[in-house]
């Protein structure tokens, strides 16, 4: 029985724990990928969290490009036209020669040494020049004819020694007034100023520059210049594209008229000027009077007396054009005081800067309109 029993209970039991190992083996195979899939993914996602923070610690170093190096600045330098005509206003002081402008003065002796001249109304519709000269020489300038207010004012502009045959009453009172260093014809000596026989008085006084600085030094005017000097363009070059063959400008009409006029000379770039409508030469050798740059400035006048003297506005703003090298532009002017330099600006507002070589200043009327491209 015993042995019968255990072969019924060894056919019975080994059946049912066979069956139970079986689930047994299946539940601790589940249980064992289960725990070996969740390690591998903890490790997985532990190994990607220390990768972002390793990547976030150490930065990517970025490529490092040189700067470009600064280009070097081009210096522009003047030109030696340009260095030649600064240097001349450097010399002393200037002087600045009151010049007849009658018919029976022309032509006018020392012109074509000067800096600057200017061409202005006395009375009648009359001109007369102011010449601008610097350093010294025994040529003779003239004929010296007599002062005016507003010609003063020009000379106090570049602190110069203002050269003169009489006045008006007016200019006498502000040569005074203004403590001008003038030299005057009337109480100079005859060694200082002189008249020439071959034309009439009062269109025959002539002196020199020597002459001229002797008697200043006799009257212990200061000698060295105290003014701002023109300011000369580094290269020249036309001030703009606009067109500006000729220019006239007609003070007065007739056979002994005031009809001042520029025609342009291509090869030689400067200006050939014209009286009446003939080359204006230099009595000194008939050779023709070259101009390099021209300005137009346009003033408001008024006749105040009998005589026909005037009263120009130079002091206050107006316009006017420069010309150089067969172009133009228009201009505005300012001067704020008799004493202050007259500046010259485009209409944008830019100081002009003047081509090396001679200018001259053609102060005009209101009136008078300037005759373009048809000839001097």
């Amino acid at each position: 029985m015993w042995r019968a029993a255990w072969r019924l209970t060894d056919n019975v039991i080994p059946d049912n724990l066979s069956v139970r190992k079986n689930r047994l083996y299946r539940l601790v195979t589940l249980s064992l990928l289960l725990f070996v899939t969740t390690a591998l993914a903890g490790c997985t996602t532990g190994t990607s969290v220390t990768e972002s923070e390793t990547e976030a610690q150490v930065p990517v170093e970025e490529p490092v490009t040189a700067p470009e190096p600064e280009p070097e600045p081009v210096v522009e330098l003047p030109s030696e036209d340009s260095q030649v005509w600064t240097a001349r206003w450097l010399i002393d002081r200037p002087v600045f020669v009151m010049m007849d402008n009658h018919a029976g003065a022309r032509p006018q002796s020392g012109l074509k040494e000067a800096l600057f001249v200017y061409e202005m109304l006395a009375e009648g519709n009359i001109t007369r020049y102011m010449a601008v000269f610097t350093g010294t020489g025994d040529y003779e300038v003239g004929p010296i004819r007599s002062a005016r207010p507003y010609f003063i004012n020009r000379a106090l502009e570049y602190d110069g020694l203002y050269v003169h045959v009489g006045g008006s009453p007016q200019a006498f009172s502000d040569l005074s007034k203004l403590k001008v260093a003038d030299i005057d014809g009337l109480s100079a000596g005859r060694n200082i100023f002189w008249r020439r026989s071959h034309k009439k008085i009062p269109h025959n006084m002539y002196s020199t520059l020597n002459a001229v600085r002797k008697d200043a030094d006799r009257k212990k005017f200061r000698v060295e210049p105290e003014f701002d000097i023109p300011v000369y363009a580094k290269t020249a070059a036309p001030p703009s594209v606009d067109q500006a063959s000729s220019v006239k400008l007609v003070y007065r009409q007739g056979s002994s008229g005031y009809v001042s006029g520029y025609l342009y000379d291509e090869a030689l770039k400067a200006y050939g000027r014209q009286v009446n409508g003939a080359p204006h030469v230099d009595e000194l050798d008939k050779s023709p009077l070259m101009v390099t740059n021209i300005i137009i400035q346009t003033v408001r006048t008024k006749t105040l007396d009998n005589e026909g003297r005037l009263v120009m506005d130079d002091v206050g703003t107006g316009q006017g054009w420069y010309m150089s090298m067969g172009a133009r532009i228009p201009i505005q002017w300012e001067k704020a005081d008799r004493r202050a330099q007259t500046i010259y600006k485009t209409e944008e507002g830019t100081a002009i800067e003047l081509n090396p070589g001679v200018t001259w200043i053609q102060v005009v009327p209101q009136w008078l309109e300037p005759v373009w491209n048809e000839g001097a």
